[in-house]
Order: structure tokens, then C-alpha cells, then sequence
């Protein structure tokens, strides 16, 4: 019977307010809900590996800033609440099945004895990794994962044991891991595995290695990082050279997995909750429009004997189907932006990052709540408007407007923060060019180039093949430039210390025509030049970082003596001195959002490269260069593969994706907030206008101006906007102080507070013009008689 009556009452009937109340919630539930299926397997740390809520990640700290550890370090943090410990260095290395054959770049996890006992993983195929391998002289051995050895070996059961060439040197196949198996590295899942050689990271303090441990039964990670802390502190009591100020800090493995894109989660699931709220205040609004348009055929049906508890039934249950109509829609809008968020270009490489090793799937359990979250917000936004006498029903429509605004507003601050974040660092003065600038990077055979005069030369002949394509103005090349997050340790002049005591910074590879085409400058001496061969004295530019901060007592850094140990796929020659011949500018070194570092540049006409980038000059698009440039370096050498051309500038920005895909969902959050308010806004302006007509009407018949009578309709959506900007303040200066960016917060931005304060102001002016339309237009005569 109740069902029967909601189905004949007139908020049901009206059927424009009916479907924008569903409309509202269902948008509100679809993103939440497709949001939700990206981020809740990400934030419960879930991996695909035994007990994985036992598997930490170990940081070193100084300063403000994290790093990896030593391998002397790991060694000192065994025994106590960590089971066992590895560690792992991601790279990249050619791979062929025979010596002369083409090659394939695979990414790799170099790793140490403990990793994959440490994950709970067992080979599917061949000998297990042990401790032992660790040893110099044992690491020609790898482990496949089970697409590489599909793709590669062609899935051959006989392939453990037999020798391939990684960088030309030979390898054998000690095991093939299982299907399931995955460790994806920023995204990037390895496709073999190589023992690392402990003497080429056994130092103690801040290194290169990713560090993770395997935590005991009874251990939990407050414990483990209170054993971090006494640890870090006699290590540098007993190591002060290398560990002062050195601390150690654990972190869930899964939650460092997905690094800067954990703050990205927990902001966009913020965000969501925001767009929910206003969601819900919106629908309270409409509601409430709604509402005081039936209170007349509620006093009938009062006055005709049905009782208040029937009443506010029959209210419920039209809230509660309407709800159950928006969770449907919300349901099904879930699996469409999942699509959408995957298919598209701007968020799909950031999606299939978010995705390590679930995809993003909306569970029952989730669809439940959500159905849920329809069916409550529902109810609510019928029964609190009832519960409003009439007198009150402006203060209620102007403090869920407010909220609304706010809400709204704050989003939108957060969005324009972030934007304006990231068009500060993309425009920001990098110390180098990236416009018409492309570059390709490829690997090459070192069984061919066996020689440094080969390997050079190879690098020579392309770039002068490449400088002959058609629209291309200058060829260059270079590795680990202009952005790179390797170091070396390296001497100054007749300094000797140790590993552990040696100073670091950034290494660069550079051709002759280089820093030239990057425009990047020569302040002091010269650059590299042609004569600067293969066989000659070598040379080496620094930047100004550099001489600042370990040359300042030098009057003048010329002519000084620098050594280094530098690995460069190949047999180079450790501790050479080189001749410091010039100071370059700073640049942006190691990533746009930091300062520059120190960097030391060698030219790759002295030292062989097997991985190494060709930059190009051309204002043509990458795509229709990709052909030509394949060919020149095919004309030096048809043996090469996969040879692709991207814009320099995508390339050095890739450090900025995550705040680019921040910005633009917060922008897409924005947007359907804006629309919700501004439908809200406009239904109740309207409601006013209604409930004002008689005394407009009076008021027009008494002389007042059509302008007046407009104000007077929506001179409460005024008050709104003018109270919810001010109230944005507290928030904006809080969310400014949350969002942080390599653990430093944005800081509050007026420019973008007064930015989302004219967005509000917009919404307002496009709310009131119908109300305030009708309102100018009113005839007064008409008015009185009705």
C-alpha cells in the first residue's frame, strides 16, 4: 500500500527533480566507487606473497632526505626482529641467446642471496638463490620470470642450465620463477634476476641498494622501527664518518612500492569523500526545495486523519527507492570511469602503476557498502528536511549551501594548487633546452664492440648518420642526461680515503655537440671537443654545485685531478684521473621538483658505452622520425633492436606524473562538484523565488526596482558564497600544509584561494540568473491575484 502511494506522490511525479536527485548521488557513487577499486587493495599493502604484511622496507635518512643503504649497513641490521633481509638494484642489460645474435633489453633486479626467501618465493623451474652466490666470481647465473622465459626462451622446460649472454657475457639459467610471480619496480616488472657481487656496495651508510626484510611471527613494525632507531644510533657512534646523522626507517613494503603514488591515493580517496559530502548536502538541498513545494498536500492529508508516521514513511520510502535508483546508477558508472581511467591517455600509464598486482576491481563487499551509502545518504536528505519547521527552511537551504560551497570550493583550491605546482616546475628555468629536442636510446652487442675504439666508434657513426635524416638540424649523445638518479664515489687530486669516507656526486656522459644542443653552458675553461679521443688524456667538466661544495677553497678548479669509479656496462678502468677542463651551469639534475646536485661530466669519445641516448635536433613530431632514426643506426649496425624516439621533455618530466595525474583527477573531482552545486544552488534560488512571490509581488506593486527585486530573490545565495570563501581560508591553509611533494609541504598559494573564490562567485551568477530573471520580470497584478 505505502509502495503504491510513494509511487503517486509529487516528488515522484516530478520527474526533472526525481532524476537530477538520482543523477547527483549516482555520479557521487560511481566515483567513489571506481576510486575506491583502484585504492583499497593498494592501501591494505595486499601482495602476492606469503604473510606479505610482514615484508618491510628498510630507508636510510639524513637530512631530510631518503636513500638506499650500503651492503655493510644491511649486514649490521640482521638478526633481532628481522628474519631474514635482501636487497635489490634494478638495471637494464642486453640479452641474446647466442653471442652474435640481436639483442633484447630486459630490465633486471640485481639482487642479493636472501630476496626471494625473503618474499616467501620458490623457483618453479632449477636451483633455489642462496647466500652463496653473493660471493665475487659467482654471479653468472639468473633467474627468469616465467613471462621472460615464455617470451624469450619459448617457454623450453630444457632451458635451465643452458648459457646465454647478458652484455655479452656469459650466464646460465639457474631457475625460472613461478607464473604468479611479480616484483614490479616503479611499475616496471624485471625480467630476470642476477645475483649481486657484495664487493661493489660493501660499505657502511647511506648507498644504492633497496633494502627490504622479512619481520619475525611475533615482530611488528613499531617494534622493528624502535630497533631501527637504537641501531642507527651505535652505528653512528661506532662508524661516525660514514653513518653520522644516518637514520633508519621502515615502512610497509607495499606502501613503498608505490612511493609518491601513496600520497596521490590517500588524497584523491579524500577528495572522494569530499565530492560525497557534497553530494549529500546537495541532495538534502533538493530535497528540501522539493519538499516545502508538498508541505501543502501534507497539512491536507493531516487535516484528512493520516497520521506524521505515515507521512515521513512515505517520504522514506521515495528516498529509498530514488536511492536505490542512484546505487544502480553508481554501480554501473563505477565499471565505465574504470574503463575510461584505463583506456585513457592522460591516466592510463599512471592506472597500470596503480594496478602492481590487483586490478582494480569493484568487490561485493565494496558494491554492498556503497548500495548502502546510496540508501543512507537518501534518507537522510529526506528525513532532516522534515524535521525543519517552515520559518527555518532559509537558514537550512543557506547553511547546506554553504557547506556545499566550501566543500566545493576547497576542492577546487586543491586542484589549482596542484596545477599551479606543476606548471611552475614544467616552466621552471631547468638549466637545459627540451624543445624540438628527441631522444632514442638503445643498447649494443658487446661480443662485436669487444673494444673501447669499437664501442666509441660505433656511438660516432651513429650520431653522424643521424645529423643526415631530413629535418634534423644536430645529432648528438650521451648517457645519465640531463636527469639521472645514479652517483659515483669519487678523489679529488692525492686524496686516497676509503669507499666508506668518499664523497659523491651525479655522473653524465656527454658527446662533443652535447651540452651545446641542451644549451647548456661552459662558465669556465672549455667543453668537450673532438680531439678529447679514445686515446687521449682524459678530460672532465663539473658544474657549479660541484665546485661549490667540495671545491670552495680552490681558487681555481682547472687543471685539478678528479678519480671515480664509474661502471659502464663494460670493463672500465677504475680511479683514472681525469683533468678537470671546465665549469658547466647548474641544471636540474637529479629531478625537477629538487635542487641541482653535484655532477661530474665525461665525454663518450673517451669511454665505451653499451647503453647509451641519441638526441636529436628537429621541430618534426617523434613518430614520424621513429622510422628514419631506426635506419640510420640500422645502417651503422642491423643487429640493433628496439630503437624508439620520444620528446626529450616527456622524458625528463616522467618525474611529474603523478602530480599531473593529481591535478587532473582533483580537476575532474572539480568539475562534477561544480556541477552538482551549481544545480543545487539553482534549485534552491528557486524554491525562494517561489516562496517570495507574493511578497515580490507587494513589494513591486509598492515601487521597487526590478534590480531590487532580483537581489532580494537571490540575496541569500550572495551571503553563501561570500560566507563559504571565508570559511575556505582555515581549510585551504590546512590542506596547503598537507599536501606535500618529496616530503615538503606546497604552502598556502593566495593566487589559487582567490582563484577558487571567483570559481565560486561564477557558480553564484549562473545559479541566479533564472531566479533572478524571474524575479525582475514579475507582474505584480498578476502575483496579487494568484
Amino acid at each position: 500500500m505505502l509502495f503504491r502511494v510513494a509511487l503517486r506522490q509529487r516528488f515522484l511525479n516530478d520527474w526533472p527533480t526525481s532524476l537530477a536527485f538520482t543523477a547527483i548521488l549516482g555520479v557521487a557513487i560511481a566515483v567513489a566507487g571506481a576510486w575506491l577499486a583502484v585504492a583499497v587493495p593498494s592501501l591494505r599493502g595486499e601482495m602476492p606473497f606469503p604473510e606479505s604484511n610482514r615484508l618491510v622496507a628498510i630507508e636510510s635518512a639524513k637530512k631530510g632526505q631518503r636513500g638506499g643503504l650500503g651492503w655493510m649497513t644491511l649486514e649490521d641490521l640482521r638478526g633481532g626482529s628481522a628474519e631474514s633481509i635482501a636487497a635489490y638494484l634494478p638495471r637494464t642489460w642486453g640479452f641474446q641467446t647466442d653471442p652474435y645474435g640481436h639483442v633484447e633489453v630486459v630490465l633486471s633486479e640485481q639482487v642479493t642471496g636472501e630476496f626471494f626467501d625473503t618474499l616467501g618465493v620458490k623457483p618453479f623451474l632449477g636451483e633455489p638463490l642462496t647466500r652463496q652466490h653473493e660471493q665475487t666470481g659467482n654471479q653468472a647465473f639468473l633467474w627468469m620470470s616465467h613471462g621472460a622465459w615464455k617470451r624469450l626462451l619459448g617457454g623450453d622446460p630444457l632451458a635451465v642450465s643452458k648459457t646465454v649472454w647478458i652484455n655479452a657475457v656469459p650466464y646460465r639459467v639457474a631457475g625460472v620463477l613461478p607464473a604468479s610471480f611479480d616484483f614490479p619496480h616503479r611499475g616496471e616488472s624485471p625480467e630476470i634476476y642476477i645475483p649481486l657481487n657484495r664487493a661493489d656496495f660493501f660499505w657502511r651508510g647511506i648507498g644504492a641498494l633497496e633494502v627490504m626484510a622479512r619481520l619475525t611471527q611475533s615482530a611488528t613494525l613499531s617494534q622493528f622501527s624502535l630497533e631501527l632507531e637504537a641501531r642507527a644510533s651505535a652505528l653512528a657512534v661506532e662508524f661516525p664518518v660514514s653513518n653520522q646523522d644516518v637514520q633508519l626507517v621502515a615502512s610497509p613494503l607495499g606502501f613503498y612500492m608505490l612511493g609518491e603514488r601513496l600520497s596521490l591515493l590517500k588524497w584523491l580517496l579524500a577528495a572522494v569523500a569530499i565530492l560525497l559530502m557534497i553530494s549529500i548536502a546537495n541532495s538534502s538541498g533538493v530535497w528540501l526545495a522539493q519538499w516545502l513545494k508538498q508541505q501543502r498536500y501534507a497539512v491536507i492529508k493531516r487535516a484528512l486523519g493520516a497520521s506524521t508516521t505515515r507521512i515521513v514513511l512515505e517520504q522514506c520510502l521515495q528516498a529509498a527507492l530514488l536511492g536505490a535508483a542512484a546505487a544502480m546508477v553508481g554501480l554501473l558508472g563505477t565499471q565505465v570511469l574504470l574503463a575510461l581511467l584505463r583506456f585513457s591517455s592522460l591516466t592510463g600509464p599512471e592506472m597500470a602503476r596503480f594496478e602492481l598486482w590487483h586490478p582494480a576491481l569493484l568487490h561485493t563487499a565494496m558494491g554492498a557498502g556503497l548500495v548502502m551509502l546510496a540508501l543512507t545518504a537518501s534518507l537522510v536528505a529526506a528525513v532532516v528536511p522534515m524535521m525543519m519547521k517552515a520559518r527555518r527552511s532559509g537558514r537550512t537551504r543557506l547553511g547546506l549551501a554553504v557547506v556545499q560551497l566550501t566543500l566545493t570550493g576547497t576542492l577546487a583550491y586543491s586542484g589549482i594548487l596542484v596545477w599551479r605546482n606543476v606548471q611552475t616546475l614544467v616552466n621552471a628555468d631547468r638549466g637545459f633546452r627540451t624543445s624540438q629536442i628527441l631522444v632514442s636510446g638503445i643498447g649494443i652487442p658487446e661480443a662485436t664492440y669487444n673494444t673501447d675504439e669499437k664501442m666509441i666508434g660505433f656511438h660516432q657513426r651513429a650520431i653522424e648518420e643521424l645529423a643526415k635524416i631530413p629535418g634534423v638540424t644536430a645529432a648528438a649523445g650521451g648517457a645519465s642526461m640531463p636527469v639521472n638518479d645514479g652517483r659515483t664515489r669519487f678523489l679529488l687530486d692525492d686524496d686516497h680515503s676509503p669507499a666508506g669516507q668518499q664523497q659523491t656526486a651525479r655522473m653524465g656522459v656527454a658527446s662533443p655537440g652535447l651540452l651545446t644542443m641542451l644549451q647548456i653552458p661552459v662558465l669556465r675553461g672549455r667543453g668537450f671537443e673532438a680531439s678529447d679521443g679514445w686515446n687521449a688524456p682524459r678530460v672532465a667538466l663539473v658544474n657549479q654545485a660541484f665546485v661549490r661544495r667540495y671545491m670552495g677553497a680552490v681558487k681555481d678548479p682547472l687543471g685539478h685531478r678528479v678519480r671515480f669509479n664509474f661502471y659502464n656496462g663494460v670493463a672500465a678502468k677504475p680511479y683514472t684521473d681525469h683533468i678537470i677542463t671546465g665549469v658547466v651551469g647548474d641544471t636540474l639534475n637529479r629531478d625537477l621538483t629538487l635542487d641541482s646536485d653535484p655532477q661530474i661530466l665525461i665525454s663518450s669519445d673517451q669511454i665505451p658505452m653499451d647503453g647509451f641516448k641519441y638526441f636529436i635536433e628537429s621541430s618534426l613530431p617523434a613518430e614520424s622520425l621513429k622510422q628514419a632514426v631506426a635506419q640510420a643506426i640500422w645502417n651503422v649496425d642491423p643487429a640493433i633492436q628496439r630503437v624508439d624516439v620520444t620528446p626529450l621533455a616527456a622524458h625528463v618530466e616522467r618525474a611529474l606524473m603523478s602530480r599531473r595525474t593529481l591535478s587532473l583527477l582533483l580537476a575532474w573531482f572539480g568539475a562534477i562538484a561544480l556541477a552538482i552545486v551549481g544545480f543545487g544552488l539553482t534549485s534552491s534560488l528557486t524554491a525562494t523565488f517561489l516562496e517570495m512571490t507574493r511578497e515580490l509581488g507587494i513589494r513591486s506593486a509598492l515601487g521597487a526596482t526590478p534590480a531590487r527585486l532580483a537581489y532580494e530573490s537571490t540575496r541569500w545565495g550572495t551571503v553563501a558564497i561570500l560566507a563559504s570563501w571565508a570559511l575556505m581560508l582555515p581549510l585551504c591553509v590546512a590542506v596547503s600544509r598537507r599536501v606535500t611533494f618529496e616530503r615538503l609541504p606546497v604552502g598556502f598559494d593566495t593566487a589559487s584561494w582567490l582563484l577558487a573564490g571567483v570559481v565560486l562567485g561564477g557558480i553564484g551568477l549562473l545559479a541566479s540568473l533564472i531566479p533572478a530573471r524571474r524575479a525582475a520580470l514579475i507582474d505584480p497584478a498578476a502575483t496579487l491575484r494568484n
